[in-house]
């Protein structure tokens, strides 16, 4: 029984399997930028999405709440002569 099926974006990197792990395995070579790790830790610490508004507003719909890093505490006042 195959209930184990490679999915298509793996079947993509190569045409035979012998040469698909390799190719799978040369994407992790290069380590992730300073910013997107940043970003994925800051995600993951605060239980959000990570992705585009499109990608997070459905998800938003499905759990019943932010999806988003928001700011903590209120809202900062504009300063005296700061347009509204």
């Amino acid at each position: 029984m195959n209930w184990l099926a490679e999915p298509e974006e793996y079947r993509r990197l190569a045409a035979s399997s012998e040469a698909r792990e390799p190719a799978y395995r040369a994407l992790f070579k290069q380590p992730f930028a300073a910013y997107d790790l940043g970003a994925i830790r800051a995600h993951l610490n605060k239980d959000c999405a990570l992705g585009s508004g499109k990608f997070q507003e459905p998800i938003e719909v499905m759990v019943g709440r932010r999806a988003e890093i928001v700011p903590q505490g209120r809202p900062k006042k504009p300063r005296d002569g700061a347009e509204k």
